[in-house]
């Protein structure tokens, strides 16, 4: 059995069909459960000409809480996931997170933090359609109602016309 890997995804990543193509060799390991990281906040350090707006960080915010997917990833798929992060790139790095589940069972896990495009860090704004893929994600795992109301309320910028 390959030995699996275990991956914190809050963002685009909930997005089965995305990490199905990133993480190709993992469908078997993939089994996705619903986890929350306890004292971190959602935000956007860094702009994408792809994504057309902020792309989205989580960031040390106490009594705050970021609700996403774990999946078990192969370590090939793994390397795989930097490679799409751009972590050699130096727009995200991959750290270790504490993250909750169930009834109170933690684990720590492997995240993606992205590293701020500006110093002193300033906050982007998310593209519509980009935000629309992290409540898709969020909707098709059943994360907690008022957390994806939480993401509906998060600015965005429109598409144009």
């Amino acid at each position: 059995m390959t030995p699996t890997e275990f991956v914190f995804a809050y963002g685009s990543n909930m997005n089965l069909a995305q990490m199905s193509e990133r993480c190709p060799n993992s469908k078997d390991t993939f089994q996705p459960f619903v986890a929350r990281a306890d004292g971190w906040k959602l935000w956007f350090p860094r702009d994408s000409e792809r994504r057309q707006g902020g792309v989205g960080s989580i960031i040390s915010a106490p009594g705050e809480a970021v609700w996403g997917v774990v999946f078990g990833l192969t370590p090939e798929d793994l390397a795989r996931l930097d490679r799409s992060e751009g972590v050699s790139a130096g727009a995200y790095r991959r750290a270790r997170l504490p993250i909750a589940w169930g009834r109170d069972l933690k684990q720590e896990v492997w995240t993606y933090l992205a590293i701020p495009q500006d110093e002193p860090p300033k906050r982007y704004i998310p593209h519509e359609d980009y935000l629309a893929q992290y409540i898709r994600g969020a909707e098709s795992f059943k994360l907690p109602a008022e957390y994806i109301d939480k993401l509906k309320r998060i600015e965005t910028r429109k598409r144009s016309k």
